[in-house]
C-alpha cells in the first residue's frame, strides 16, 4: 500500500497535479513531518509569511549536529519559513520541503550578490529536497527564481557565524 501511495504521488507531481493537493495541506504536512521525522530531520519553527506584499520576518537557527549544521525551511505560496536564518560557518544541510501548491526552488546568491552560489533544483508541491551547502562567514541573500515568487516575497537572509 506505502508504495502504491508513494508511485502515486511522484506521478502526479510529476503531471504537475499539485492542484490535487488543494484542501488538503494538513495530510501534507502530517506526511512532510513524518517524512523528515524518519529522516532523522527537525520541523522548521516560527510563524507564518503576511500577505498583501508584506513579508513577516521568521527566524531561525540551524541545528549543529556531528555532519555540520541543518535546518528545515518550508517553501509556501509565496515565502519561506523561516525567511531569516542564522547558521555556523561549514557544512549546512537545508531540507527544502514545498508546502505549497506550486513549484518552487530555492537558490542563494553570493556575498557579493553578483551571481548564484548554490542552487536546488524545483520542488513539486508536497515534495521536499536536501540542498547541502559549506559556507564561509557572512550574509547571504536566499529567493525562489521561479516566475515571479521572489518578486511576490519569497526571499530571505542567511547569516553565517563563525
Amino acid at each position: 500500500m506505502k508504495g502504491l501511495v508513494a508511485l502515486l504521488v511522484v506521478w502526479f507531481g510529476a503531471i504537475g497535479g499539485g492542484f490535487l493537493l488543494n484542501g488538503h495541506e494538513q495530510r501534507v504536512a502530517n506526511f512532510l513531518t513524518a517524512a523528515n521525522a524518519k529522516a532523522g530531520g527537525t520541523a522548521g519553527t516560527g510563524g507564518t509569511a503576511g500577505t498583501g506584499g508584506t513579508i513577516t520576518k521568521i527566524a531561525g537557527t540551524a541545528t549543529a549536529g556531528a555532519d555540520g549544521a541543518s535546518i528545515t525551511i518550508k517553501m509556501k505560496d509565496f515565502s519561506f519559513d523561516p525567511n531569516t536564518i542564522t547558521a555556523p560557518a561549514g557544512k549546512l544541510t537545508l531540507v527544502l520541503q514545498n508546502w505549497g501548491r506550486y513549484t518552487h526552488d530555492f537558490r542563494i546568491h553570493t556575498l557579493d550578490g553578483a551571481g548564484e552560489l548554490a542552487t536546488a533544483g524545483r520542488v513539486g508541491a508536497g515534495f521536499a529536497h536536501d540542498l547541502t551547502v559549506t559556507l564561509t562567514p557572512g550574509t547571504y541573500d536566499f529567493d525562489c527564481s521561479v516566475s515571479n515568487h521572489a518578486k511576490r516575497g519569497m526571499t530571505g537572509t542567511l547569516t553565517v557565524t563563525g
